[in-house]
């Protein structure tokens, strides 16, 4: 199932009519990476439920989303440099070390 909100897209995958793996990604849109253009993407954010990791649901989701998307741009995801299981997860869908970044605060802002 694909849902879109403004510039994000989500894209999730379900079993037994529950919600078990998605990805939340969108557009560069600007230079982010060194290597990177506004025309690739940018996976913001991949999760698999604790109940049904293990299983390949991350990775048949990120290869689904690669196939969908198959515009010859390429995909990039920012993990903590400490997220040894992230990485692990991201190398195993494909994901390669394309280099670090400066860690920056973001400041979110709840206006009442």
């Amino acid at each position: 199932m694909h849902i879109c909100s403004g510039r994000y897209k989500i894209l999730y995958c379900e079993k037994n009519n529950e919600t078990v793996s998605y990805v939340i990604y969108t557009r560069c849109r600007r230079h982010v990476f060194n290597s990177g253009n506004k025309n690739d993407y940018y996976v913001i954010f991949y999760y698999t439920y604790q109940e049904y990791r293990g299983y390949g649901y991350a990775k048949i989701l990120i290869e689904t989303l690669f196939r969908l998307i198959d515009d010859n741009n390429d995909f990039y995801e920012c993990i903590a440099i400490n997220n040894f299981a992230s990485i692990r997860a991201a190398e195993k869908i494909g994901f390669k070390k394309d280099g670090f970044v400066k860690k920056q605060v973001f400041a979110h802002i709840i206006k009442s």
